[in-house]
């Protein structure tokens, strides 16, 4: 396929996807980088919530009861269809105004695309993104749009909240509960249905010298096989191990599952919760599940992160699943310890209440993981410690990226059962998965997954 058309398939009207969605997002630690760099100028009284503090969007105070959210999110696409493809990314743009307890007033379109995409195909994706907008009561109001060699597309959205009423995701207190309002998995299902599209040379290229390699104690064997295998899973490339492994995980039944998640709005759960006292909220996306809990646990420990836990590469394999090699180096876990920041809370989380999409767990256990996880693991797991009885895939789907996935709250324990069953009876897949903690001495305690 040729480089100008690297983005339209031949089939009519359907993309081209390798890594989309959420996948494609920058890790967490590499962002967090960048921006403590950029000049923040004079503190404005009226900004409650900017980029320092890692929140859904930006939140500011016009009146006493009036603020405005402030939210943009775009990326290349995850499945095929134009249509479906810009409902998702409208969808997931649109939750960062629900992750803050926002309702939805104007959207503008944001587009890049290779100039020989056919008319049709762009119309398709902004019509897509169009019926989310209208389904969350906004105004599609605009756009700008630029061409270039991949597709582009998402939103810049523009919301309203009383800032006396209005949800960020670092006021959880111990005790809370922790409920998640969607299944898990949309990056593991995605990847598992591309699997079925990677050619021979892909599969050559990510797989290097890797001549073995057993989920029974990940042991691999030949020169360079750590390397290619890291190389592999940080570009996001599918490596198909063992098609009799993973049979079904990338089904269009399961794909469907996905979709249907991914296009849903999260404004019923939104609207719901809104009933009940939420102490923290953030919408679960190209962070993984672990990686926006801990954003919501305050980010929580100092310098000396690795005090009393063990050495790096015993927390290396233990965050990994028992993994026999490492896709990072020592001096990167020692720049993310260093980075970290006192105080925040911990928390432990129940993988039986975890929900996984129909083919997650499979597609985990067949090894198809994304670059977009291994960027979640570099960046989350010093501050988690998986007990023994958490399954390498159940690991694999904390790490995952996801794409329009659900939102995380944080509410007192006397409530949370009743807002649960709420949801439910709003047929929202919500479940109790955890609860919030005073903070552990160390800080690979942050998070404890059991």
């Amino acid at each position: 396929m040729s480089e100008e058309n690297q983005n339209e398939r031949a089939d009519g009207g359907r993309l081209f996807c390798k890594s989309g969605g959420c996948t494609a997002k920058l890790g967490a630690g590499l962002l967090s980088a960048v921006l403590s760099k950029i000049p923040k100028g004079a503190k404005d009284p009226n900004l409650l919530v900017g980029y320092d503090s890692h929140d859904d969007a930006a939140v500011y105070r016009i009146t006493d009861d009036i603020a405005v959210v402030q939210t943009v999110d775009f990326f290349p696409p995850m499945v095929e269809d134009p249509y479906t493809f810009g409902q998702i990314a409208a969808a997931n743009a649109l939750s960062d105004i629900y992750a803050m307890g926002g309702c939805v007033k104007t959207a503008l379109n944001i587009l890049c695309c290779p100039e020989t995409m056919d008319l049709n195909t762009i119309g398709a994706v902004m019509q897509g993104g169009s019926s989310k907008v209208l389904e969350a009561d906004g105004t599609l109001a605009g756009g700008h749009s630029v061409h270039g060699d991949t597709l582009l597309y998402g939103l810049s959205v523009f919301g309203t909240v009383n800032p006396l009423k209005m949800w960020t995701n670092t006021g959880a207190q111990a005790g809370d509960r922790l409920i998640l309002t969607k299944k898990l998995g949309t990056g593991l299902v995605c990847a598992a249905h591309r699997a079925g599209e990677v050619t021979e040379e892909d599969k050559m290229s990510a797989a290097g010298s890797v001549k073995t390699l057993h989920r029974d104690g990940m042991e691999h064997a030949g020169a360079g096989a750590e390397k290619n295998l890291a190389a592999a899973v940080r570009s996001g490339t599918a490596l198909r191990l063992d098609e009799t492994e993973y049979t079904g995980a990338g089904s269009e039944e399961n794909l469907a599952a996905a979709i249907r998640s991914m296009t849903t709005l999260n404004r019923r759960a939104a609207e719901t919760a809104a009933a009940f006292t939420v102490h923290a909220c953030t919408d679960v996306t190209g962070f993984g599940f672990l990686g926006h809990l801990h954003e919501m646990m305050g980010g929580g420990h100092s310098g000396n992160v690795g005090a009393n836990c063990g050495t790096m590469r015993e927390r290396t394999s233990a965050a990994m699943g028992g993994l026999s090699y490492t896709i990072r180096t020592d001096n990167e876990m020692m720049a993310e310890r260093t980075s970290a920041v006192m105080g925040g809370l911990s928390c432990t989380i129940r993988t039986d209440h975890i929900v996984a999409l129909p083919g997650a767990l499979e597609a985990a256990d067949a090894f198809l993981l994304t670059g977009g996880s291994a960027k979640n693991r570099r960046y989350a797991s010093p501050f988690v410690t998986f007990r023994e009885n958490v399954s390498f895939a159940m690991k694999e789907l904390l790490f995952d990226p996801q794409t329009s996935g659900g939102l995380l709250f944080a509410v007192p324990a006397d409530e949370a059962d009743a807002l649960e069953n709420a949801l439910l009876a709003q047929r929202i897949p919500a479940r109790i998965v955890g609860v919030v903690e005073e903070r552990r001495d160390c800080a690979q305690d942050e998070i404890v997954v059991e």
